[in-house]
């Protein structure tokens, strides 16, 4: 046994994202093992959380036979697999995984299938079976090389700034994703990891927040405030209108009203700040709009 993929796909009745897919590429080496592992999360939403991949390289000095604890999946007879999965689609609740062994035996290819659900999660003495557990801590093998997965990361964090798509090292588990050689992995999936993994490459549209007005004078410095994280996440735009009034040197002495959303208001406020006008403005009320785009449809298809 020179190489073997192990797949599993996460799934949950919460979200989005309901489901996460972890793909592995084990190879032998003289060293022990090499490891390259894709994690994809499908499309959360059009405008902040489209679909990612995640790519990680590893090495492991335990060999194939440690990592499978002396078992052989080409040895694993298919009339006791289907008995464990009959047993196991009882267990399986609304959260749960399912997960799947690629591995070549002799001249052939064979595919070997196994699930767990809520009550493996969740009871006290769950009676998962026997290859489906040792499916598991083959995983769990893994996840520990290899480090945590999309899954075991924040979905939305409302401290980082939004990102592009990150560069892809040329992985050939990247290669092979892009071109279909998983999708076979989880063939009960509407969208097929190559398409995650296509999507995955598309840059998310760019907010804007734009000064659509400032009368009776315009300023002359100003920043214009960055769109916060959570009304991106929440899907929401809209406006905000403030009242200044402008100090002797140019500055904003005071925000008399601020309209608007509320959502927009603390940003608005501390960007405002940092504006300077011409001296004519000098002890002037000046009213300002701003405008907050998303330049995106989160509810198209």
């Amino acid at each position: 046994m020179q190489a073997l993929v192990i797949g599993r796909e996460t799934f949950f009745d919460f979200g989005p994202p309901f489901q996460y897919f972890d793909i592995y590429v084990v190879n032998r080496e003289n060293t022990g093992i090499s490891i390259e592992r894709a994690s994809l999360t499908p499309e959360a939403n059009k405008c902040y959380a489209l679909a990612k991949v995640e790519f990680v390289e590893k090495s492991s000095p335990i060999s194939i036979e440690d990592l499978l604890s002396g078992k052989d999946p080409c040895q694993i007879p298919e009339k006791k697999l289907k008995k464990e999965a009959k047993k196991q689609r009882k267990a399986m609740g609304f959260s749960g995984a399912n997960m799947v062994f690629r591995v070549t035996c002799g001249p052939q290819i064979r595919i070997l299938r196994t699930g767990i659900g809520d009550k493996d999660w969740f009871d006290e003495k769950p009676d998962t079976p026997a290859n489906t557990s040792w499916t598991t801590q083959v995983l769990g093998k893994l996840d520990n090389i290899a480090g945590p997965t999309a899954m075991d990361k924040p979905v939305f964090d409302l401290n980082a700034p939004a990102a592009d798509p990150p560069p892809v090292k040329n992985y050939v588990i990247a290669q092979k994703l892009a071109a279909g050689d998983y999708d076979d992995l989880f063939p009960g999936n509407t969208q097929k990891t190559s398409a995650i993994y296509k999507a995955s490459l598309v840059k998310a549209p760019e907010p804007t927040v734009s000064l659509t007005d400032s009368s009776p004078v315009k300023p002359t410095v100003f920043t214009l405030p960055p769109y916060p994280r959570l009304p991106l996440f929440a899907a929401h735009q809209g406006w905000a209108r403030l009242h200044l009034i402008v100090a002797a040197d140019g500055t904003v002495s005071t925000t008399t009203v601020y309209e608007g959303s509320k959502l927009f208001e603390g940003v608005v406020k501390e960007a405002v700040r940092g504006w300077k006008f011409p001296p004519d403005a000098n002890e002037r009320e000046v009213t300002v709009n701003l405008e907050f785009k998303l330049n995106c449809n989160p509810a198209s298809d």
